[in-house]
Protein backbone atom coordinates (compact mmCIF):
# COMPACT_ATOMS: atom_id res chain seq x y z
CA UNK A 1 0.00 0.00 0.00
CA UNK A 2 1.45 3.08 -0.72
CA UNK A 3 1.99 6.29 1.89
CA UNK A 4 -0.97 8.67 2.26
CA UNK A 5 -0.61 11.49 -0.36
CA UNK A 6 -0.77 14.29 2.01
CA UNK A 7 -0.72 17.19 -0.22
CA UNK A 8 -4.09 18.30 0.14
CA UNK A 9 -3.69 18.13 4.12
CA UNK A 10 -1.07 20.59 3.50
CA UNK A 11 -3.05 23.16 2.24
CA UNK A 12 -3.96 26.66 3.97
CA UNK A 13 -7.27 25.83 5.09
CA UNK A 14 -9.67 23.22 6.21
CA UNK A 15 -12.91 22.43 7.23
CA UNK A 16 -15.16 19.75 8.70
CA UNK A 17 -18.51 18.76 9.61
CA UNK A 18 -19.20 15.91 12.17
CA UNK A 19 -22.62 13.77 12.51
CA UNK A 20 -23.40 11.21 14.28
CA UNK A 21 -25.95 7.88 12.80
CA UNK A 22 -28.07 5.87 15.03
CA UNK A 23 -28.24 2.23 14.23
CA UNK A 24 -29.76 -0.31 15.84
CA UNK A 25 -28.84 -1.60 19.38
CA UNK A 26 -26.39 -4.00 20.06
CA UNK A 27 -27.76 -7.08 21.25
CA UNK A 28 -24.73 -8.89 22.78
CA UNK A 29 -25.20 -12.42 23.18
CA UNK A 30 -22.51 -14.87 24.98
CA UNK A 31 -22.86 -19.26 25.50
CA UNK A 32 -21.10 -19.78 28.58
CA UNK A 33 -18.94 -22.90 28.90
CA UNK A 34 -21.06 -26.42 29.92
CA UNK A 35 -20.53 -27.58 33.41
CA UNK A 36 -17.66 -29.67 32.56
CA UNK A 37 -15.62 -27.06 30.71
CA UNK A 38 -17.38 -28.19 27.06
CA UNK A 39 -19.53 -27.02 24.80
CA UNK A 40 -23.34 -28.18 25.97
CA UNK A 41 -25.34 -27.88 23.21
CA UNK A 42 -28.36 -28.39 25.77
CA UNK A 43 -27.69 -25.23 28.09
CA UNK A 44 -26.59 -22.75 25.36
CA UNK A 45 -26.93 -22.31 21.22
CA UNK A 46 -22.97 -23.01 19.87
CA UNK A 47 -22.73 -20.16 18.23
CA UNK A 48 -25.28 -17.67 19.97
CA UNK A 49 -27.92 -15.80 17.71
CA UNK A 50 -26.40 -13.34 15.26
CA UNK A 51 -26.33 -10.08 15.54
CA UNK A 52 -25.92 -8.34 11.71
CA UNK A 53 -25.45 -4.53 11.72
CA UNK A 54 -27.82 -3.23 9.20
CA UNK A 55 -26.01 -1.73 6.81
CA UNK A 56 -28.77 1.85 6.76
CA UNK A 57 -28.93 3.45 9.83
CA UNK A 58 -31.93 4.12 11.97
CA UNK A 59 -31.65 7.96 11.98
CA UNK A 60 -28.78 9.37 9.65
CA UNK A 61 -27.04 12.59 10.53
CA UNK A 62 -28.84 13.20 13.87
CA UNK A 63 -29.23 16.44 14.52
CA UNK A 64 -28.70 18.93 17.51
CA UNK A 65 -25.29 17.71 19.15
CA UNK A 66 -24.05 20.23 21.59
CA UNK A 67 -20.45 19.50 21.77
CA UNK A 68 -18.67 16.16 21.07
CA UNK A 69 -16.25 16.71 24.01
CA UNK A 70 -12.22 14.38 23.74
CA UNK A 71 -12.97 11.67 21.01
CA UNK A 72 -10.01 9.24 20.85
CA UNK A 73 -8.94 5.96 22.22
CA UNK A 74 -5.93 3.84 23.10
CA UNK A 75 -4.82 0.46 22.57
CA UNK A 76 -4.45 0.71 26.64
CA UNK A 77 -7.82 1.12 27.07
CA UNK A 78 -8.83 -1.12 24.79
CA UNK A 79 -10.71 0.92 22.12
CA UNK A 80 -12.31 4.16 21.44
CA UNK A 81 -15.05 6.45 23.64
CA UNK A 82 -16.28 9.98 23.44
CA UNK A 83 -19.21 11.74 25.49
CA UNK A 84 -21.73 13.29 23.44
CA UNK A 85 -24.06 16.03 24.58
CA UNK A 86 -27.51 17.02 22.96
CA UNK A 87 -30.55 18.85 24.52
CA UNK A 88 -32.87 16.19 25.16
CA UNK A 89 -32.68 11.91 25.14
CA UNK A 90 -35.55 10.49 24.04
CA UNK A 91 -37.15 8.07 26.69
CA UNK A 92 -37.71 5.47 23.23
CA UNK A 93 -33.99 4.91 22.60
CA UNK A 94 -32.74 1.38 23.94
CA UNK A 95 -29.53 0.67 25.22
CA UNK A 96 -26.76 -0.29 23.41
CA UNK A 97 -27.69 1.74 20.16
CA UNK A 98 -25.26 2.03 17.57
CA UNK A 99 -23.24 5.27 17.21
CA UNK A 100 -21.31 6.27 14.23
CA UNK A 101 -19.25 9.30 14.66
CA UNK A 102 -18.93 10.39 11.19
CA UNK A 103 -16.41 13.52 9.63
CA UNK A 104 -16.18 15.05 6.46
CA UNK A 105 -13.67 17.71 5.65
CA UNK A 106 -12.99 20.22 3.09
CA UNK A 107 -9.08 20.97 2.54
CA UNK A 108 -8.17 23.93 0.78
CA UNK A 109 -11.62 24.06 -0.76
CA UNK A 110 -11.22 20.66 -2.53
CA UNK A 111 -13.70 17.91 -0.60
CA UNK A 112 -12.72 14.50 0.55
CA UNK A 113 -11.29 12.84 3.47
CA UNK A 114 -7.56 11.82 2.85
CA UNK A 115 -6.40 8.78 4.00
CA UNK A 116 -4.14 5.71 3.41
CA UNK A 117 -6.06 4.32 0.16
CA UNK A 118 -6.48 7.64 -1.56
CA UNK A 119 -9.33 10.21 -1.43
CA UNK A 120 -12.87 9.21 -0.24
CA UNK A 121 -15.46 11.83 -1.01
CA UNK A 122 -18.24 10.66 1.27
CA UNK A 123 -17.93 10.64 4.79
CA UNK A 124 -15.07 8.58 6.99
CA UNK A 125 -16.06 6.82 10.67
CA UNK A 126 -14.33 8.42 13.26
CA UNK A 127 -15.02 5.63 15.40
CA UNK A 128 -17.88 2.89 15.89
CA UNK A 129 -19.67 2.44 19.10
CA UNK A 130 -22.16 1.82 21.10
CA UNK A 131 -24.05 3.70 23.83
CA UNK A 132 -23.06 2.69 27.47
CA UNK A 133 -24.57 5.37 30.16
CA UNK A 134 -26.40 8.37 29.70
CA UNK A 135 -27.47 11.43 32.10
CA UNK A 136 -30.02 14.06 31.75
CA UNK A 137 -29.28 17.55 33.50
CA UNK A 138 -32.90 19.17 33.41
CA UNK A 139 -32.44 22.62 34.60
CA UNK A 140 -34.27 25.31 34.21
CA UNK A 141 -33.29 27.29 31.45
CA UNK A 142 -30.92 24.63 30.25
CA UNK A 143 -31.54 20.96 29.48
CA UNK A 144 -29.26 18.71 28.33
CA UNK A 145 -28.15 15.15 28.20
CA UNK A 146 -24.73 13.91 27.89
CA UNK A 147 -24.02 10.11 26.51
CA UNK A 148 -21.12 7.94 26.79
CA UNK A 149 -20.37 6.30 23.56
CA UNK A 150 -17.56 3.09 23.52
CA UNK A 151 -16.06 0.36 21.53
CA UNK A 152 -17.50 -2.72 21.54
CA UNK A 153 -14.74 -3.78 24.34
CA UNK A 154 -17.37 -2.29 26.84
CA UNK A 155 -19.15 -6.09 25.88
CA UNK A 156 -16.65 -8.05 26.14
CA UNK A 157 -15.63 -6.64 29.29
CA UNK A 158 -18.92 -7.31 31.37
CA UNK A 159 -19.57 -10.77 29.63
CA UNK A 160 -17.88 -13.11 31.44
CA UNK A 161 -17.59 -17.46 31.49
CA UNK A 162 -18.42 -19.29 34.62
CA UNK A 163 -15.81 -21.61 33.96
CA UNK A 164 -12.41 -22.48 32.12
CA UNK A 165 -11.59 -23.40 28.78
CA UNK A 166 -9.31 -26.75 28.40
CA UNK A 167 -8.31 -27.80 25.53
CA UNK A 168 -6.52 -31.42 25.16
CA UNK A 169 -6.78 -34.54 23.12
CA UNK A 170 -10.52 -36.28 22.77
CA UNK A 171 -12.21 -33.60 24.73
CA UNK A 172 -14.79 -31.00 23.56
CA UNK A 173 -11.90 -28.59 23.11
CA UNK A 174 -9.61 -30.54 20.95
CA UNK A 175 -6.25 -30.39 20.60
CA UNK A 176 -3.33 -30.22 19.67
CA UNK A 177 -4.24 -26.71 18.46
CA UNK A 178 -2.68 -23.18 17.90
CA UNK A 179 -3.21 -19.51 19.49
CA UNK A 180 -5.16 -18.63 16.73
CA UNK A 181 -7.47 -21.45 16.75
CA UNK A 182 -8.04 -21.14 20.74
CA UNK A 183 -9.02 -17.14 20.31
CA UNK A 184 -10.97 -18.10 17.27
CA UNK A 185 -13.09 -20.92 18.99
CA UNK A 186 -13.84 -18.00 22.08
CA UNK A 187 -14.90 -15.17 19.70
CA UNK A 188 -16.48 -17.37 16.89
CA UNK A 189 -18.38 -20.14 18.85
CA UNK A 190 -19.22 -18.55 22.19
CA UNK A 191 -19.82 -14.85 21.45
CA UNK A 192 -21.78 -13.12 18.47
CA UNK A 193 -19.33 -10.33 18.57
CA UNK A 194 -19.07 -11.04 14.52
CA UNK A 195 -20.24 -10.49 11.91
CA UNK A 196 -20.60 -6.91 13.61
CA UNK A 197 -17.27 -6.31 14.28
CA UNK A 198 -14.77 -8.66 12.59
CA UNK A 199 -11.69 -10.54 14.09
CA UNK A 200 -7.93 -9.91 13.33
CA UNK A 201 -4.90 -12.00 14.34
CA UNK A 202 -1.37 -10.62 14.75
CA UNK A 203 0.19 -12.54 17.14
CA UNK A 204 2.75 -15.30 17.37
CA UNK A 205 0.55 -18.86 16.69
CA UNK A 206 2.04 -21.21 19.37
CA UNK A 207 1.09 -24.63 19.22
CA UNK A 208 -0.36 -26.82 22.08
CA UNK A 209 -1.16 -29.83 22.90
CA UNK A 210 -3.05 -29.04 25.65
CA UNK A 211 -4.00 -25.72 26.46
CA UNK A 212 -6.01 -24.28 29.70
CA UNK A 213 -7.48 -20.94 30.65
CA UNK A 214 -8.96 -19.84 33.55
CA UNK A 215 -12.66 -18.09 33.56
CA UNK A 216 -13.53 -14.74 33.78
CA UNK A 217 -14.52 -11.77 31.51
CA UNK A 218 -14.52 -12.39 27.61
CA UNK A 219 -11.84 -9.59 27.27
CA UNK A 220 -9.74 -11.01 30.30
CA UNK A 221 -9.49 -14.12 28.47
CA UNK A 222 -8.14 -12.78 25.28
CA UNK A 223 -5.74 -10.73 27.06
CA UNK A 224 -4.35 -14.10 28.60
CA UNK A 225 -3.87 -15.85 25.81
CA UNK A 226 -2.20 -12.79 23.46
CA UNK A 227 -0.07 -12.24 26.55
CA UNK A 228 1.11 -15.80 26.91
CA UNK A 229 1.52 -15.54 22.95
CA UNK A 230 3.60 -12.08 23.35
CA UNK A 231 5.63 -12.13 26.42
CA UNK A 232 3.37 -10.56 28.59
CA UNK A 233 2.64 -7.71 25.99
CA UNK A 234 -0.74 -8.59 23.90
CA UNK A 235 -2.41 -6.02 22.58
CA UNK A 236 -6.52 -6.48 22.42
CA UNK A 237 -8.13 -3.95 21.28
CA UNK A 238 -11.06 -2.22 19.00
CA UNK A 239 -10.06 -0.12 16.12
CA UNK A 240 -11.92 2.86 15.21
CA UNK A 241 -14.14 0.52 13.03
CA UNK A 242 -14.98 -1.28 15.64
CA UNK A 243 -13.72 -4.84 14.68
CA UNK A 244 -11.39 -6.36 17.48
CA UNK A 245 -7.59 -6.75 17.11
CA UNK A 246 -5.25 -9.01 18.49
CA UNK A 247 -2.21 -7.89 18.13
CA UNK A 248 1.60 -6.79 19.96
CA UNK A 249 4.10 -4.55 19.15
CA UNK A 250 5.45 -4.87 15.20
CA UNK A 251 8.99 -5.43 17.46
CA UNK A 252 7.87 -8.68 18.79
CA UNK A 253 6.14 -10.35 15.91
CA UNK A 254 7.43 -7.68 13.22
CA UNK A 255 6.40 -10.84 10.03
CA UNK A 256 2.77 -10.75 11.35
CA UNK A 257 2.12 -6.82 12.02
CA UNK A 258 0.13 -6.09 8.72
CA UNK A 259 1.50 -2.10 8.56
CA UNK A 260 5.21 -2.28 9.58
CA UNK A 261 6.08 -2.92 5.97
CA UNK A 262 3.93 -0.53 4.73
CA UNK A 263 3.97 2.54 7.02
CA UNK A 264 0.17 4.90 6.61
CA UNK A 265 1.63 7.64 6.30
CA UNK A 266 4.76 10.13 6.63
CA UNK A 267 4.23 12.83 9.35
CA UNK A 268 6.87 15.52 8.30
CA UNK A 269 7.75 18.50 9.78
CA UNK A 270 5.25 20.60 6.86
CA UNK A 271 2.65 18.43 8.24
CA UNK A 272 2.85 18.70 11.82
CA UNK A 273 0.73 21.60 13.98
CA UNK A 274 3.09 24.04 15.88
CA UNK A 275 0.19 25.77 17.80
CA UNK A 276 0.38 29.24 19.04
CA UNK A 277 1.62 29.75 22.50
CA UNK A 278 3.97 26.86 21.76
CA UNK A 279 2.19 24.18 22.08
CA UNK A 280 1.64 21.33 19.35
CA UNK A 281 4.23 19.69 17.24
CA UNK A 282 6.36 16.79 18.43
CA UNK A 283 6.95 16.30 21.93
CA UNK A 284 9.58 13.63 22.53
CA UNK A 285 9.16 12.66 26.61
CA UNK A 286 12.15 12.47 29.00
CA UNK A 287 11.66 9.13 30.13
CA UNK A 288 13.39 6.90 32.59
CA UNK A 289 15.58 4.72 30.50
CA UNK A 290 16.75 1.70 32.15
CA UNK A 291 19.16 -0.69 30.03
CA UNK A 292 17.93 -4.12 29.59
CA UNK A 293 20.77 -6.09 29.84
CA UNK A 294 19.26 -10.00 29.29
CA UNK A 295 16.26 -11.62 28.83
CA UNK A 296 15.11 -15.43 29.24
CA UNK A 297 11.64 -16.80 28.88
CA UNK A 298 10.07 -19.83 30.58
CA UNK A 299 7.40 -22.30 29.83
CA UNK A 300 5.47 -25.25 31.08
CA UNK A 301 4.79 -27.45 28.19
CA UNK A 302 1.70 -30.22 27.64
CA UNK A 303 3.65 -33.15 29.37
CA UNK A 304 4.45 -30.43 32.35
CA UNK A 305 7.86 -30.47 31.86
CA UNK A 306 9.72 -27.28 31.90
CA UNK A 307 11.33 -25.26 29.24
CA UNK A 308 13.53 -22.04 29.34
CA UNK A 309 14.72 -20.09 26.59
CA UNK A 310 18.42 -19.74 26.31
CA UNK A 311 19.64 -15.94 28.06
CA UNK A 312 19.70 -13.43 25.43
CA UNK A 313 22.31 -10.86 26.20
CA UNK A 314 23.15 -7.24 25.43
CA UNK A 315 26.02 -6.28 23.41
CA UNK A 316 27.95 -5.41 26.77
CA UNK A 317 25.23 -7.27 29.26
CA UNK A 318 24.95 -4.47 31.41
CA UNK A 319 21.54 -3.61 32.78
CA UNK A 320 18.57 -5.58 34.51
CA UNK A 321 17.75 -8.80 33.79
CA UNK A 322 14.49 -9.82 32.91
CA UNK A 323 12.81 -13.61 33.73
CA UNK A 324 9.37 -13.82 32.36
CA UNK A 325 7.09 -16.80 32.93
CA UNK A 326 6.08 -19.87 32.73
CA UNK A 327 4.21 -19.20 29.37
CA UNK A 328 1.88 -22.49 28.21
CA UNK A 329 3.40 -23.79 24.63
CA UNK A 330 5.07 -26.51 23.05
CA UNK A 331 6.43 -24.13 20.69
CA UNK A 332 10.31 -23.87 22.15
CA UNK A 333 11.77 -22.40 18.82
CA UNK A 334 8.83 -19.53 18.73
CA UNK A 335 9.89 -18.64 22.15
CA UNK A 336 13.36 -19.13 21.26
CA UNK A 337 12.69 -16.06 18.69
CA UNK A 338 9.71 -14.29 20.92
CA UNK A 339 12.61 -13.85 23.49
CA UNK A 340 15.66 -12.56 21.33
CA UNK A 341 12.95 -9.68 20.09
CA UNK A 342 11.65 -8.92 23.74
CA UNK A 343 15.18 -7.93 24.21
CA UNK A 344 15.62 -5.31 21.38
CA UNK A 345 12.14 -4.23 21.80
CA UNK A 346 12.69 -3.61 26.07
CA UNK A 347 15.95 -1.04 25.25
CA UNK A 348 13.84 1.05 22.61
CA UNK A 349 14.48 4.51 23.42
CA UNK A 350 11.35 6.44 22.39
CA UNK A 351 7.96 5.99 24.26
CA UNK A 352 4.71 8.15 24.16
CA UNK A 353 6.01 10.23 21.32
CA UNK A 354 3.29 13.30 21.41
CA UNK A 355 2.61 14.67 16.95
CA UNK A 356 -0.24 17.47 17.21
CA UNK A 357 -1.74 17.29 13.30
CA UNK A 358 -4.22 19.40 11.82
CA UNK A 359 -7.41 17.48 10.65
CA UNK A 360 -5.95 14.19 9.88
CA UNK A 361 -7.70 10.65 10.34
CA UNK A 362 -4.98 8.38 8.34
CA UNK A 363 -4.24 6.65 11.20
CA UNK A 364 -6.02 3.95 13.05
CA UNK A 365 -4.76 2.28 16.40
CA UNK A 366 -2.07 0.19 15.54
CA UNK A 367 -1.13 1.03 12.55
CA UNK A 368 2.67 1.89 11.73
CA UNK A 369 3.96 5.67 10.50
CA UNK A 370 7.04 7.41 9.53
CA UNK A 371 8.11 10.33 11.49
CA UNK A 372 10.51 13.23 10.10
CA UNK A 373 11.43 16.01 12.74
CA UNK A 374 14.43 18.90 12.75
CA UNK A 375 15.92 19.43 16.06
CA UNK A 376 15.22 23.03 16.14
CA UNK A 377 11.61 22.33 16.38
CA UNK A 378 11.05 19.78 19.00
CA UNK A 379 11.91 19.63 22.59
CA UNK A 380 14.99 17.54 23.06
CA UNK A 381 16.74 18.84 19.87
CA UNK A 382 16.43 15.50 17.90
CA UNK A 383 16.60 14.90 14.28
CA UNK A 384 14.99 12.22 12.46
CA UNK A 385 14.42 11.04 8.95
CA UNK A 386 11.11 8.95 8.14
CA UNK A 387 11.58 6.79 11.07
CA UNK A 388 8.81 4.23 12.02
CA UNK A 389 6.89 4.29 14.55
CA UNK A 390 3.06 2.36 16.00
CA UNK A 391 0.32 4.52 16.83
CA UNK A 392 -0.78 3.52 20.44
CA UNK A 393 -3.27 6.44 21.04
CA UNK A 394 -5.48 8.53 18.93
CA UNK A 395 -7.28 12.17 20.49
CA UNK A 396 -9.58 13.93 18.25
CA UNK A 397 -9.66 17.28 20.03
CA UNK A 398 -12.72 19.18 18.53
CA UNK A 399 -13.53 23.08 19.77
CA UNK A 400 -17.36 23.70 18.85
CA UNK A 401 -17.21 27.29 19.39
CA UNK A 402 -14.02 28.04 17.80
CA UNK A 403 -14.50 25.43 14.79
CA UNK A 404 -10.97 23.61 15.41
CA UNK A 405 -9.92 20.09 14.76
CA UNK A 406 -7.03 19.02 15.79
CA UNK A 407 -5.49 15.18 15.49
CA UNK A 408 -2.72 14.24 18.03
CA UNK A 409 -1.02 10.56 17.93
CA UNK A 410 0.62 9.19 20.33
CA UNK A 411 3.54 7.16 19.02
CA UNK A 412 5.93 4.02 20.08
CA UNK A 413 9.26 3.25 18.24
CA UNK A 414 9.45 0.10 16.11
CA UNK A 415 13.04 -0.77 15.76
CA UNK A 416 12.88 -3.43 12.97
Amino acid sequence: MPLTDTTNLKRSSQDWAITFDLYAPRAFRLSDVGPLGTDAGDIHSYPPAADPLVSAPQIAGYDGVIDFGSIGGSIAQGGFSATLTIPEYPADWAAFFGVDLRLATVHGGIPGIIGASGVDPDTIRLFRGYQQAATAYNSYTYKRSEFQVESSMAHLRRAGFSRGFDFYAGGDHAAPTTAWDVISHIVYQHTNLTPRSLLGLYIPNHQFNSYSIGGGSVASILQTVADNCSAGEGWVFCDREDNLQIMCSPNLAPALHPTVNDPIIHLDEELVLHLDGGGGGVVIPEVAYTQVGSVQLTATMSDQTSYATPVYYTGNGEGDRVVRGPYQTDDWQALNALAERLLAHLNRRYRGIQVTLPLNVAVNLGDCVLLSVDGSNNNRGITWAEKKFCCVAIAYNVDMESHVFTSVLTLDEVIF
